[in-house]
Order: C-alpha cells, then structure tokens, then sequence
C-alpha cells in the first residue's frame, strides 16, 4: 500500500488553479498538501475550496517543508527555472508546466540543475505528447503509412472563456511562440 504523493503548487493564475483542482481531486495516488501564491486572498480562497491546509507566500519555504515529497511550479514562466532550482535542491521531484522558461540561457540552466538531481523525478508539462490523436499520428507516422512528411500543420484554440485570462498573461508568459 503506497502513500499519497504530497504536493505543493507554486501560482494560482490561468492554469495554476486548474492544475490545484485537479491534483486535488483528479489524480489518483496524489494529495494537494500545500499552496503558494503571492495573492494573499486569491491564496487563501483557493485553499478554503481545496481543504489545503498549508499555504505560503515563500516559495522557498514551501519547497523547505518536510510535509512534501514534489513540487508543481505554475507560476510566471520566467520564473520557472529558479523555481525549478529552488525545488530541486530542496530534495522535491518536480512538475513544471511549460515552458521550461522564456530565455534560452535559463532553459540551458534548467537542463544542466535537473542532470545534476538524477535521483529526481522531473518533468514538463507538455500535454500532446498524451493527445490520443497525436499519438496514433506519431504511429502511422513511425510506420510509413503516410509516406514522407514534408508538412505538419496543427493548431489548438483555448476557449472563448479564456480570452480575458490569456490577454492579462501575454505580456509574462513570453507569448505564443515560448508558451
């Protein structure tokens, strides 16, 4: 009988709340054991919903908590290879949305922290890789029934619902092309 994987979210915008509920409630073999945002009352909202008892405003003392066996860093995307540093020398496995940052010289930093942890668990949360279609197309690929592949052309539209919270992410998330 294996334990709960205790987890600790870093950031409570777009996707963080999403991906707070959804540890929360959705995953089994996981236990949202603590929250952290610089938004107090967006924080402490969320935490009454979720039953989390544990919340932080210091990333790095949430990653310092013996409670917790990994991390999943939601927060801005240029901050994520500190935050990816922080939880991994903290001794936490580590779940990073993408991207891994926004600057090229920090995703290298990233690779060369996450080598230096072998014994940890890391990964980025890079969903097609999991799409049922894009998986069997990767198959018929791999087989040759398609033949050469010259072209690629694929696209994904966030609901209508979203656009508000997108627009007020842009100017951090490093846009489009890095997110």
């Amino acid at each position: 009988d294996m334990k709960n994987i205790r987890i600790g979210s870093i950031g409570l915008g777009r996707l963080g709340h999403e991906h707070a509920k959804n540890l929360a409630t959705r995953v089994p073999g996981a236990e949202l054991a603590a929250l952290c945002d610089v938004d107090h009352e967006k924080l402490a909202k969320v935490a009454a919903e979720l039953n989390v008892q544990s919340t932080y405003t210091d990333f790095t003392q949430m990653c310092k908590s013996p409670e917790l066996d990994a991390i999943c860093i939601v927060s801005p995307s240029a901050l994520h290879a500190e935050h990816i540093r922080t939880a991994l020398e903290c001794g936490k496995h580590v779940f990073c949305e993408k991207p891994l940052d926004t600057a090229v010289a920090r995703c290298i930093e990233a690779e060369k922290i996450v080598a230096a942890h072998p014994d940890q668990i890391f990964m980025v949360g890079l969903m097609r890789r999991y799409d049922y279609s894009y998986r069997k197309a990767k198959e018929k690929i791999e087989r040759g029934d398609i033949g050469r592949i010259v072209l690629i052309r694929a696209y994904t539209q966030d609901p209508v619902s979203q656009i508000e919270n997108t627009l007020k992410f842009a100017p951090h998330s490093g846009g489009q092309f890095l997110d």
